[in-house]
């Protein structure tokens, strides 16, 4: 199969733009068009040309309602090579149209689609043109006026009524964490499939079984066959350890029927697929070749993993992989942009990236957003990420009694079930968000007689998933459990209810907890790009619209702010924000996992965001990490110490993901907050493997904190080359009497773009946090605390640094400028 990607030279236009002339044939006037490269949306390819403003700043997002109504033209001519008489089937493959789509070829309508959640192909050999000029057209549109037409009082309300119908990104029509922004265009690739007597269409691996080291899998290949041809064609099939070694496993079959061929295959020493830290990731080639009468006509080349899933939901909630539990460390992650859904690789390359140097080993994508690209699963496959994955299913009922719209979401699920099972990093598919929790605690019952949508998530769906992937996990919903779904002791947990105290994570832990969280207001950075300057603070804080129009209405994050501090400027509130949400994802995060395997995952929401604004990210829509993403990281450790207060007595433990057990030492010292050394302990002690355990059941009286405003502990757990410290307060933050601290910095410059920073104070600084112009720099670690005259360097990479701003609580801010 000959693949021709159709990217460049299109062309865009609204239909009211095009004045009676007809954008399917072959005469159009090209003043009407602005050029695009594809994929694109409408509302990207405006921003790009100038012709609307960049939707991150102040009220800007609200301009793109005025193209929710109109009708858009997408056209593009090609030409085909001199070869094209020999191919047998031409199709056009659509990953994304948003949302109805009417295709045309060269004047004729050759299909239509309303789901911008599945690619759409459709056959056009006999309207395709192989030896001259081809005009591809595509009509796009919302038809919101025939939508909310369509909508019957059972299935209407209030906050989300065309949506319940609309097979888009649910977020799109607004919500806690994301703007208004429906968007319509060909938002993702459009290729030409060339077909020449046979083609490979879909190609699964799966893992049969493992019994020691010997792996039984089953190689699932269908073949589809074009035109005639004398001999049946030859599947040749291989799999290597990496792509440029010999086979370990090889054979050749003929293809016969429907082509579909199921190929037991054996590996002896099979090496697994593992979630960190449980092991390595590893990935097999899986290389495919397609022959007849001698020529080679298809290949296909793709990564796979050997592992075995399974849930446990006896009295828990626990991913278990290759025979091994696993508590999960993540967050949920959503679409990394509202004005493309999808990212460019750089982009998903940057996030995960991130997400596996935090130590995480699972992502939530949540049901409000869209089926994730390729590379988004690929790096998580490489980087030993699990996946959680909902249907795209988000707090809204469902017309189930439809059988149009019960035909359109089976292809939809069918389509993403094929596409994404051969991924090692699938953990479990998850019908719907929040949808079974509105009906049974929320207002649902009051509007409609039934729950809509439970044929969807209690039918189809496990009926889907058990035809295609019937080796991993289903569960109907999140939060699934117990008659309110709010249940501790059954499924999942969505805890929104803990705060503002939240210490109650501590006391009202679940088997499982898939969504909690707390905004903050992103780096100063990221705050000057999306607000401007005359809005950005007043005496009375962020409570004007601009803010407020960036979700800077916080709720519970200003009821539990006075814990933390009383700003009276922008970047003290920045600070305040910050070191609010960091200390209260930290927390959560150590009580969880302390609790292995009572509580077996931690899923945070949430990990990205789609848009800048005052959200629940850890890191920003431009890339920045937040502290909480640092203090998290810390926190998801392999090897983690903790102290842990229960009743006013403390204790000192450390937890241990990997699979073997690990000696230990621990140091504890006592300080006041100008620096000085009050006491000191040490004790050794053994971290039984993927558990938690209490080394210091009671500190002694030397490191007891006497005076909490005054004192602090710092804790030291050391196993091996492992370190894990802990600092400790046994106050609230706005309590804590911190002297000004000198605070000195200087810098060396390492290879490829590698900076060093040494910091050094004269007594205790907290809260040290670095920046530079780069969003997209890495730092070795952030938002520290530095204990007196023990210099830390902080490892910046980065393409671009001409200055490094330092803030903290008690010293004063520095900038040092860097020379190349």
């Amino acid at each position: 199969m000959k693949q021709i990607h159709l990217r460049e030279a299109w062309y865009m236009a609204p239909e009211r733009d095009l004045l009676g002339l007809d954008p399917t044939g072959t005469e159009s006037r090209p003043g009407c068009w602005l050029t695009v490269n594809v994929p694109t949306t409408v509302q990207a390819a405006l921003v790009a040309h100038g012709r609307a403003p960049s939707p991150w700043r102040d009220y800007n997002a609200r301009a793109f309602k005025a193209y929710e109504q109109e009708t858009w033209w997408f056209r593009h001519e090609f030409e085909l090579t001199d070869d094209a008489a020999d191919y047998d089937a031409f199709e056009l493959c659509f990953e994304g149209i948003s949302l109805f789509g009417m295709v045309w070829l060269n004047g004729e309508p050759v299909g239509y689609t309303q789901n911008a959640h599945h690619e759409y192909v459709v056959d056009v050999t006999s309207q395709i043109n192989p030896s001259g000029s081809n005009v591809l057209a595509v009509t796009c549109g919302l038809r919101l006026d025939d939508i909310k037409r369509r909508l019957r009082p059972e299935i209407r309300s209030a906050h989300d009524a065309p949506r319940s119908i609309m097979r888009m990104p649910q977020m799109s029509s607004g919500w806690d964490f994301a703007p208004h922004l429906w968007l319509t265009g060909l938002w993702r690739p459009v290729t030409l499939l060339c077909h020449r007597r046979a083609s490979i269409s879909d190609v699964f691996v799966r893992t049969v079984e493992i019994s020691g080291d010997i792996a039984t899998l089953q190689a699932n290949v269908q073949v589809r066959q074009f035109g005639r041809h004398t001999e049946a064609p030859k599947l040749h099939i291989s799999i290597h350890e990496a792509p440029e070694t010999d086979a370990i496993w090889s054979g050749t079959f003929e293809v016969y029927g429907d082509g579909t061929i199921n190929i037991p295959v054996t590996l002896p020493s099979a090496r697994l697929w593992y979630p960190q830290p449980l092991g390595e990731p590893f990935l097999y080639t899986l290389n495919i070749r397609v022959s007849c009468d001698g020529e080679e006509l298809d290949r296909h080349t793709s990564t796979f993993g050997v592992r075995t899933i399974e849930l446990k939901q006896d009295g828990q909630f626990t991913f278990v992989v290759n025979g091994r539990e696993v508590f999960a460390k993540g967050a949920n992650w959503v679409p990394p942009n509202s004005l493309t859904w999808d990212a460019s690789p750089e982009t998903y390359r940057h996030l995960i990236e991130l997400a596996a140097n935090a130590n995480f080993n699972m992502f939530r994508i949540w049901g409000g957003g869209i089926y994730e690209s390729e590379t988004f699963y690929e790096l998580c496959d490489h980087h030993g990420i699990m996946i959680w994955q909902d249907f795209m299913f988000a707090n809204t009922r469902l017309p189930d009694d439809d059988p149009g719209f019960m035909e359109n979401i089976t292809r939809e699920v069918r389509t993403a079930v094929t596409r994404l099972r051969w991924h090692p990093c699938i953990a479990l598919w998850c019908g719907n968000n929040e949808c079974l929790e509105a009906w049974a605690s929320g207002p649902w019952p009051e509007e409609a007689d039934r729950h809509f949508g439970e044929r969807v998530y209690f039918s189809i769906l496990p009926r889907v998933v058990n035809q295609l992937a019937p080796d991993i996990p289903y569960v109907p919903g999140s939060p699934h459990g117990g008659a309110s779904t709010r249940s501790l002791t059954i499924g999942d947990y969505h805890d929104w209810y803990s705060l503002p105290n939240w210490r109650t994570y501590d006391d009202n832990a679940p088997l499982f907890s898939s969504e909690y969280g707390c905004r903050a207001v992103p780096q100063r950075e990221t705050v000057d790009a999306m607000i401007s300057p005359e809005f950005q603070w007043d005496r009375y804080g962020f409570q004007n619209a601009v803010w407020q129009y960036h979700h800077g209405n916080c709720g519970a994050l200003k009821q539990m702010l006075p814990e933390f501090g009383e700003p009276t400027t922008l970047d003290d509130y920045i600070a305040c924000t910050q070191e609010l949400q960091a200390t209260m994802m930290r927390y959560a995060v150590e009580v969880y996992r302390r609790r292995m395997f009572r509580t077996s995952g931690s899923l945070i929401w949430q990990y990205n965001e789609p848009w800048p604004g005052v959200t629940f990210a850890m890191v920003d829509f431009f890339g920045r990490a937040k502290a909480s993403y640092y203090w998290v990281r810390h926190a998801c450790a392999p090897i983690m110490g903790m102290f842990y207060n229960k009743d006013g007595s403390l204790s000192f433990w450390g937890i241990n993901d990997l699979p073997a057990a690990k000696e230990c030492t621990v140091r504890i010292r006592r300080f006041n907050h100008s620096g000085s050394l009050l006491g000191e302990a040490a004790f050794n002690g053994t971290l039984a493997a993927s558990t938690a355990t209490r080394i210091v059941p009671e500190l002694p009286e030397s490191v007891r904190i006497q005076d909490p405003a005054q004192e602090f502990l710092h804790g030291e757990l050391r196993c091996g080359d492992k370190l894990s410290e802990h600092f400790y307060h046994n106050s609230k933050r706005i309590d804590w009497c911190l002297p000004k601290t000198e605070l000195t910095a200087r810098y060396t410059h390492g290879n490829d773009d590698i900076l060093h920073v040494t910091l050094v104070s004269s007594g205790y600084v907290h809260f040290v946090a670095l920046s530079v112009e780069d969003a997209l720099a890495r730092f070795s670690d952030n938002y520290i605390d530095l204990l007196p005259n023990e210099p830390r360097t902080i490892v910046i990479r980065s393409c671009r640094t001409k200055t490094v701003t330092i803030r903290a609580a008690n010293a004063e801010p520095l900038r040092v400028s860097v020379s190349s």
